[in-house]
């Protein structure tokens, strides 16, 4: 997964070809489905903590919830490329690069996440070092909040509002917004 989500920043497209039509077919399959990748990854990510602390689990059922967890990732970095493959079209280009500073946190989240899970289960004494323990939480807060707001804050621009005179403000992002903060509000029980 650390691998994964690695490769997606060094390896992140450039876009090339014909720009889409208008703003809102740039987005249409985008924020939806990374609205959807969140909420799974959370419930995801809860059933493999449980999976973790649970002193019967078998081999099979952590496995089964990283392969689950995993391709989630997977899908969260296609959705990343697929902003990209595509110019968005001429006078929003801005927003292609703010819609894309959201999957970036949210990815940025995850990576950082699971290499501090990865350093506690191999170098334990540096982690009790580092952390105090080595105890490993899996809180994981996907915090997006910000980048959000300054999409939608470059969305009620008033220069931005002539470019998109018939794409109304996305209020899918809100919801993104909400459905984060409701994923770490049950994942941090």
């Amino acid at each position: 997964m650390i691998a994964l989500l690695r490769s997606a920043f060094v390896n992140r497209q450039v876009s090339s070809g014909v720009p889409w039509p208008d703003f809102q077919s740039a987005i249409a399959g985008i924020l939806p489905r990374l609205a959807d990748c969140t909420a799974a990854f959370t419930s995801s990510h809860n059933r493999l903590g449980q999976n973790l602390c649970w002193e019967n689990a078998t081999d099979d059922q952590i496995c089964q919830a990283v392969e689950e967890v995993q391709s989630i990732i997977e899908e969260l970095v296609e959705i990343y490329r697929s902003l990209w493959q595509r110019p968005f079209p001429p006078g929003v280009e801005k927003g292609q690069i703010l819609c894309s500073a959201v999957i970036e946190r949210i990815m940025r989240t995850m990576l950082e996440h699971f290499e501090q899970a990865v350093f506690v289960v191999e170098k334990p004494k540096e982690a009790v070092a580092r952390f105090g323990s080595v105890e490993v939480h899996l809180q994981l807060v996907l915090e997006a909040d910000k980048k959000i707001e300054a999409f939608n804050q470059w969305l009620a621009n008033e220069t931005c509002e002539l470019a998109l005179e018939k794409t109304p403000r996305y209020d899918g992002l809100g919801t993104l917004a909400a459905g984060l903060l409701l994923g770490w509000w049950i994942g941090r029980d």
